[in-house]
């Protein structure tokens, strides 16, 4: 969701799986965005289509997600480079801790 300003959307109450994958693909998005490079752009509007199959089994490892996306969307409303450096590896090292975890979800669902 992105307000009229162009910046990515804060919630202060737990959104929906639905609104929250919605709400980090905007992010996401607006964050390549800004940068005016096409090739970037384009980069992350691919990944963003190949993880929305996997981000629902976050939700089994992450309680917290809601709370991280209002910080990096904060942190990127405010243009707090360094600070957004932080959260976005951080952000990234916690989702590659989970892959093997993930892909096991995968193949045995039940």
């Amino acid at each position: 969701m992105m307000h009229t300003s162009g910046h990515a959307q804060t919630s202060a109450t737990a959104r929906s799986e639905t609104d929250l994958a919605t709400a980090t693909r905007a992010l996401f998005a607006d964050i390549a965005g800004a940068s005016g490079d096409a090739t970037l752009i384009d980069t992350v509007k691919h990944l963003n289509r190949r993880l929305e199959a996997i981000r629902p089994y976050e939700a089994a490892f992450f309680q917290d997600r809601d709370a991280e996306l209002t910080a990096l969307s904060e942190t990127w409303n405010r243009r707090d480079m360094s600070g957004l450096r932080d959260l976005i590896v951080t952000y990234f090292r916690r989702r590659q801790a989970i892959v093997p975890d993930v892909l096991a979800m995968i193949r045995n669902p039940n």
